[in-house]
């Protein structure tokens, strides 16, 4: 992808790739991240602590095996002290476990000239914007992609995270044990109880 008009110094950049769960998200961030790598520009990423044990301690993981390092962290202020000067790209996955304050740190960093690429859900389980910065991240982005996955019912493009546990909580880690991608039509916004065959 060409970032228009991104040059390091000079025009900060905030990205944004979203969607619901299982649609490449982070596996298009790690794409986007490797491809400035390619280009030798220096490159930090960040991964909240609660998402550590999903896949990896210490790196991105996307759900079909992608890797990129990374740097756990519980705060902003966390990611905002690794960053040096020369940093031109830094990478934040699952931006939806972070406080308001990332979005102060975000045009802090675009007007300091960096490009910053973000991945994050868009809407909770129940269909609604995810609580917390992803929707004003969304609203201050200059790019939004915007993934889809696909219906484990029908095969169609799915565009909603459907909850497979009894679990009322905003926030569960969890892959293919605790969700399912699932388009409108199979979408419910009550929870669907895991089946569990034997």
């Amino acid at each position: 992808m060409t970032i228009r008009g991104f040059v390091p110094g000079k025009t900060g950049w905030v990205e944004v790739v979203t969607g619901c769960m299982f649609s490449g998200k982070t596996e298009e961030v790690i794409r986007r991240a490797k491809r400035a790598l390619i280009a030798r520009q220096q490159v930090i990423a960040f991964k909240h602590a609660n998402d550590s044990g999903r896949y990896d301690l210490v790196q991105l993981a996307s759900h079909c095996g992608e890797r990129l390092m990374a740097t756990p962290v519980d705060s902003v202020a966390q990611m905002d002290a690794r960053v040096t000067q020369d940093v031109v790209v830094i990478v934040i996955d699952e931006a939806q476990f972070f406080c308001m304050e990332l979005i102060e740190f975000l045009n802090q960093h675009r007007r300091a000239g960096r490009r910053i690429i973000i991945s994050g859900l868009n809407k909770d389980f129940a269909g609604n914007p995810f609580p917390g910065p992803m929707p004003a991240v969304l609203a201050i982005a200059d790019d939004i992609s915007v993934q889809t996955a696909i219906c484990t019912e029908c095969g169609e493009p799915a565009g909603y995270s459907q909850r497979l546990t009894s679990s009322q909580a905003t926030i569960e880690v969890g892959k293919s044990d605790r969700y399912a991608a699932r388009c409108l039509i199979h979408w419910s916004p009550n929870v669907v109880p895991m089946v569990v065959t034997t």
